[in-house]
C-alpha cells in the first residue's frame, strides 16, 4: 500500500498487499490459480530471478510507481530505483503481461510501447491488493479517466527545454519561481 508524505501519512488499521489480495479474489472467483511473488529489490540485483519467473508464468503482473509527498518536488519525472529499467527488461518476456502503475503523480514511461496493457491505479489505499485484483480480473470496471499525461520521454513534457516551467528560475527571492509560460 502506498501513501504519500505530509497530511496523507497515516497508520491504517490494516492493509491488503497485492499477492494476498490476488489470492483472495481468485479464490472468491472459484479459481485455484497460484500467485508467485517476486519483489525486485531497489538495486535490481535480483532482476534475473524476476526475468526467469516472468518467462515461466501464465500471466505476469508488473507493479511499479512512486510515493509522492507534500512540500517537495521530484528532480524529474522518472520513477525511483531504476524502475524504468526494470520494466524495460521484464516487458516482452511474456505476452500476457500487465503493468500496474501505483503513483500519485505522472511519471515518464519510456517502456510504454512494450507494454500490452497498463492499468493506472494511483493511490488505492488499505485495500490495495483487493482493489487491483478486482480490476485485473474484471470484477470491477476500471472506468476512471486519467486527467494527466504520462509521457514516454522527458522531451515529451511541457517543461522540456523550459527551465522557467521546471525547476523554475531565480528571481531574487532566494528560491526558484515557476512560470506557466505555455499559455
Amino acid at each position: 500500500m502506498s501513501e504519500g508524505g505530509g497530511s496523507s501519512k497515516v497508520d491504517p488499521l490494516y492493509t491488503v498487499d497485492p499477492a494476498p489480495g490476488m489470492e483472495d479474489v481468485l479464490k472468491e472467483m472459484g479459481s485455484e490459480a497460484k500467485v508467485n511473488l517476486v519483489v525486485v529489490v531497489n538495486d535490481l540485483s535480483n532482476l534475473d530471478e524476476a526475468k526467469a519467473a516472468a518467462k515461466e508464468a501464465d500471466l505476469v503482473v508488473l507493479m511499479a510507481g512512486l510515493v509522492a509527498t507534500e512540500g517537495a518536488d521530484m528532480k524529474n519525472a522518472n520513477m525511483f530505483n531504476d524502475q524504468n529499467k526494470m520494466l524495460d527488461e521484464l516487458l516482452g518476456l511474456n505476452d500476457k503481461t500487465v503493468v500496474v502503475m501505483k503513483d500519485s503523480a505522472p511519471v515518464l514511461m519510456p517502456w510504454q510501447d512494450k507494454a500490452p496493457t497498463i492499468l493506472e491505479v494511483w493511490n488505492q489505499g488499505t485495500e490495495d491488493g483487493h482493489v487491483v485484483a478486482d480490476l485485473l480480473f474484471g470484477r470491477i470496471n476500471p472506468s476512471g479517466k486519467v486527467s494527466t499525461t504520462y509521457p514516454a520521454r522527458e522531451e515529451d513534457t511541457i517543461y522540456s527545454n523550459h527551465p522557467e516551467r521546471h525547476p523554475g528560475v531565480e528571481e531574487d527571492a532566494g528560491y526558484p519561481v515557476i512560470c506557466y509560460s505555455e499559455g
